[in-house]
């Protein structure tokens, strides 16, 4: 019996090209690698070729996906160009929004229908569909106006275009350009998702508050905003501070239907109820040697797990629940080797510190948590405002230079409807889980969110009155038939029948 729906929720969950693009490179050993020959790794051969990225993603995950092809698909080979200026020749020719010829020379015609037969050809491989990074600008031969914006989501919507990520440009921290496009974007390509995002470094500093207005006004721009990048080493730390500020910034911003979108760290996405947009994927990303730490891939059964609890708890918006936060917190220190060229984070040689809430919950009471030894875990949980769903996730911390070490803990949450499927993600010893009424001749059914079968474990779980106790071996023991590599954490899936 599989408990996992067949049913596809309409969400912007997507894997995205950028990370990959250096991947590739790495596999043909290249060395010093820089953005430049990341964004031109990025063409028809890299998605579709022998083997092609494409071809290697989950068959039975891709009508849950978006492929959003990143930085390069719309320029010519070897730009190289400057942020910090935005005079730089080759900054200003980012923004064309025209599929490039010489990087996609088989798909022929002029621009729109170049771009719908790429747009028709992914989704013939089983994706959702197809998304674009854009630049926040456009190019240096065209003259900016609200005008040419509309050509250009006119054009996406011929081409069936499912989601734009709108990342750095002229007008990067402009929220009134944005706002712009949003509306653009609504006009002509209605049926776009439209992702924004505040540039920032890939740490939290405690001068962070300075972002507080950009992020807080984009909230009620964007169907997803997208959180930033941050480290791998501090994928959950980091992250989850970032979660934090978003929930609390809501707070302040008249209209917050944004979702945030969490990027790698997959889990935080399905505990919360956030968007996912994977990049570092195993085995896509299998064997190879980063900058400074081997452990940057997401496992492609943990990116599944989360979209399949995500057909039953899809994201949703944080105008569309209560949360809690609390006090305690957890402080992670990570020392970055020495290395030659200092590449991304540029953190060679240096000791970094990070914090971020210990637990955060949406639309339900903080679990309780007891540590086994006094560390403790992030703890991330939610109801979902419309199919009851419970999610919760016990979180690794980045710990005497481990960046996947979850410290044991016994967890109690409440759940508000018997019949609900609870989604368990990570390490714990134990979850004691109370329901409102008595679940006394119920049958209960576990299952690996990455596999195609449930298992009853009525007569091995403890069940006391109102309430159940399960052990995380047992999550761990189900899950270890489809684990990919060590990093690898558990997710499961309960339901009472």
């Amino acid at each position: 019996m599989n408990i996992i729906p067949d049913t596809v929720c309409d969400t912007g969950n997507y894997f995205c090209t950028w990370r990959t693009q250096n991947t590739v490179l790495k596999n043909k050993k290249l060395t010093n690698l820089n953005l430049e020959q990341t964004r031109d790794s990025l063409c028809e051969d890299f998605l579709f070729g022998n083997p092609g990225i494409l071809n290697l993603i989950d068959e039975e995950i891709r009508k849950d996906l978006i492929i959003v092809l990143d930085d390069g698909w719309d320029v010519p080979y070897g730009l190289k160009p400057s942020p910090k200026d935005g005079g730089n020749e080759d900054y200003r020719k980012f923004g064309s929004m025209i599929l490039n010829e010489n990087r996609f020379p088989s798909f022929k015609g002029n621009p729109e229908e170049r771009l719908k037969k790429l747009s028709d050809k992914i989704k013939e491989m089983g994706y959702k569909g197809l998304g674009l990074w854009l630049a926040v600008q456009v190019s240096e031969d065209e003259e900016d106006t609200p005008e040419i914006w509309e050509e250009k989501f006119t054009m996406l919507n011929y081409a069936d275009i499912k989601y734009v990520k709108l990342d750095w440009g002229k007008y990067c921290h402009d929220v009134r350009y944005r706002e712009m496009l949003t509306l653009i974007a609504k006009m002509k390509s209605p049926g776009v998702k439209v992702e924004h995002s505040c540039p920032r470094p890939s740490f939290n500093y405690t001068d962070d508050k300075k972002y507080r207005d950009e992020i807080t006004a984009l909230m009620s721009v964007s169907d997803y905003l997208r959180l930033y990048d941050v480290s791998a080493e501090f994928r959950h730390t980091t992250m989850i501070e970032r979660c934090r500020e978003a929930l609390e910034y809501s707070k302040h911003s008249p209209n917050p239907y944004t979702i945030p979108n969490i990027e790698d760290p997959v889990y935080i996405g399905a505990a919360l109820g956030f968007g996912i947009g994977a990049m570092r994927m195993f085995p896509l990303e299998n064997d190879q040697k980063y900058s400074y730490s081997s452990q940057l891939k997401t496992p492609m059964s943990a990116l599944k797990r989360a979209l399949m609890w995500q057909r039953m708890a899809p994201p949703f918006a944080l105008s569309m629940s209560d949360f809690e936060i609390s006090h305690k917190t957890n402080t992670d220190v990570y020392t970055y080797p020495v290395i030659e060229g200092n590449p991304w984070p540029y953190m060679s040689g240096k000791e970094v510190t990070q914090t971020a809430p210990r637990i955060i919950s949406r639309n339900m009471s903080l679990p309780k948590i007891k540590s086994k030894d006094g560390v403790f875990p992030y703890v991330l949980s939610s109801i979902h405002p419309v199919t009851n769903a419970v999610s919760i996730f016990f979180a690794p911390r980045t710990i005497n230079q481990d960046i996947f070490y979850t410290p044991l803990c016994n967890a109690e949450i409440t759940v508000s409807e018997n019949n609900a499927p609870m989604g368990i993600f990570g390490k714990f010893d134990t979850l004691k889980i109370t329901f409102p009424k008595s679940i006394r001749n119920k049958k209960i059914y576990i299952q690996d969110l990455a596999s195609n079968e449930a298992t009853d474990i009525t007569d091995d779980i403890e069940i006391t009155g109102k309430s159940i106790i399960l052990k995380g071996l047992l999550a761990e023991k189900i899950c270890n038939k489809t684990k990919e590599c060590d990093e690898e954490l558990p997710g499961i899936m309960i339901k009472l029948k």
